[in-house]
């Protein structure tokens, strides 16, 4: 019986320890409108740590309302020493067939993994999103959001 209760909780402990902590989560809802395309979503981090490592999500959160499989996202990050990076991103929101991947079901969420393994001097601080899609007025996005997690 000792036996049984240790190897639970041992395997409690290694099932716990492999959790990420969240350092950072916010997001910017999105305009029932829709997401001009001059619409820029300003995250500002406020990371304490300068030991550890990072990994940064971006998470689109959106309704079957959204009309694209895609969705093209410009993002420039910017750290304490002054270091700016502008990436395009593009995120698959559905497969071939039409079929939403991320979790929900009226309302769907997809983490997209932007950096991984940053280490925390050189993480990103200030984030700026815009969309690049071709359309000025884009439907059916509700909120985007940045999560940083150790």
């Amino acid at each position: 019986m000792r036996k049984t209760w240790f190897i639970l909780v041992v395997g409690l402990l290694a099932l716990s320890s492999c959790q990420q902590r969240v350092v950072y989560s916010d997001f910017r809802t999105i305009s029932i409108e829709g997401w001009h395309e001059d619409s820029v979503l300003t995250f500002e981090t406020d990371m304490q740590d300068s030991v550890g490592t990072y990994d940064v999500l971006i998470v689109v959160r959106h309704t079957n309302q959204y009309a694209y499989q895609n969705l093209w996202l410009f993002v420039e990050s910017c750290t304490d020493l002054g270091i700016s990076q502008r990436d395009t991103i593009e995120a698959t929101l559905a497969d071939d067939y039409g079929r939403w991947l991320g979790s929900g079901i009226n309302r769907y969420e997809l983490p997209l993994l932007y950096i991984e393994n940053s280490p925390a001097h050189t993480c990103p601080r200030r984030f700026i999103i815009q969309h690049g899609m071709r359309t000025e007025w884009l439907k059916g996005i509700t909120d985007v959001g940045m999560v940083i997690r150790e």
